[in-house]
């Protein structure tokens, strides 16, 4: 939507949510974004420690910082030419790690009952990982052009955020239960660092290098989530200029993840999927806004609404939907802190069906709710 429209997300938010519930937004995926970047910061933090000993965590954290804020503050050009270059290596050190350790493999043994709720909860954590990205989408489509079919730029949105992320989880699980399970080593440490140096010392310093590109590869994620934050925060104050809010995102995550790495990281780990069940209510809100309200016309948007709230809807259906939604995604989560009802009725330990039940309950409630906004206030 972002390309034919020319309008960031946040911006595009609006048209369903309204201007003042765009804002709500926007806060919910400020608290998200620094979150996460905390969480990757650390992990990258602890890949390099694994690498070297003598490299302190601080100092490993504020390496990955310092790059990613210098190619962040510069805006979608810079970023757009370090993705387009900075997978390669990354791909080719995790292939070579996959080479390595392909002896190793086995087929897991497992009779349990629980094999259901365990594979349900790796699909949920597969979906979750990408779901993020529907808050920033049409902030990495806006500048493409709008010759572009608006079917295939989504695709290929699509397919770069959910392939990469099935391969990793996939063979990172494949790694961990079979090919380096029983190594004490790694497991004890119970960290990702210790995991990939597992993976990769039978190769010696051919390892050590291709470990210390996959350390800074956590960069390929952290720089587009300085880059949304900027446009975030820019939202809420538009006087002050994008790359001030980018560095200010970054030396705040960067004094949590080296303040918090022993127990911050624990409590982020245990509480930020929390919010991911906020995405999947948002997303289909927005779907189900573009294809049924606006019957995927893009003419059905006006532009000129963009920045006046009383031509935007209220957003009252939206929030009410995805907070309904939301709510009642408690019935069928399953996380260290709790476990719904419904989730537990599937294997022995549960299965997590949260966020297809927030999707559903949000689509239920969103499509009555909107008529009778649009029919009282006409937007």
């Amino acid at each position: 939507m972002g390309h034919r429209l020319g309008m960031r997300q946040i911006i595009i938010t609006r048209y369903a949510y309204g201007y003042a519930g765009s804002r709500g937004v926007a806060v919910i995926n400020i608290l998200a974004s620094i979150g996460w970047s905390t969480l990757s910061s650390i992990q990258a933090g602890q890949l390099l420690v694994a690498l070297s000993s003598s490299i302190p965590l601080a100092a490993a954290i504020l390496v990955i910082s310092f790059i990613t804020v210098i190619i962040a503050i510069f805006g979608y050009g810079a970023l757009h030419h370090f993705e387009r270059y900075a997978w390669i290596p990354t791909w080719i050190s995790i292939l070579v790690m996959l080479i390595t350790n392909v002896t190793k493999l086995s087929t897991a043994s497992s009779s349990s009952t629980n094999d259901i709720g365990a594979i349900v909860s790796y699909a949920t954590i597969i979906y979750s990982a990408p779901s993020i990205w529907t808050t920033n989408a049409a902030d990495f489509t806006v500048k493409q052009s709008t010759r572009f079919d608006s079917r295939h730029v989504a695709l290929l949105s699509y397919a770069g955020g959910v392939i990469p992320v099935i391969l990793l989880e996939t063979f990172g699980l494949v790694l961990a239960t079979t090919a380096l399970s029983g190594q004490n080593g790694w497991e004890e440490a119970n960290d990702v660092g210790g995991l990939v140096h597992a993976a990769l010392s039978p190769l010696g310093t051919c390892g050590s290098f291709l470990f210390g590109i996959l350390a800074l590869s956590t960069i390929t994620h952290n720089i587009p989530n300085a880059y949304g934050l900027g446009l975030m925060l820019q939202n809420l104050f538009p006087a002050i200029q994008h790359w001030i809010f980018t560095l200010a995102s970054v030396c705040v995550y960067t004094i949590l993840a080296i303040a918090g790495s022993d127990h911050l990281y624990t409590i982020f780990q245990n509480m930020l999927p929390f919010m991911t069940y906020f995405y999947g209510p948002y997303a289909i809100i927005l779907i189900l806004e573009h294809f049924y309200f606006r019957l995927g016309s893009f003419k059905q948007y006006s532009r000129d609404a963009w920045n006046q709230a009383s031509l935007l809807p209220k957003g009252i259906a939206a929030w009410f939907a995805t907070l309904l939604g939301y709510t009642s995604a408690f019935l069928g989560i399953k996380q260290p802190w709790y476990v719904g009802p419904m989730a537990q009725a599937i294997g022995v330990e549960g299965g997590d069906i949260g966020i297809p039940i927030a999707m559903l309950v949000a689509a239920a409630t969103y499509i009555p709710l909107r008529k009778i906004e649009l029919r009282k206030y006409k937007h």
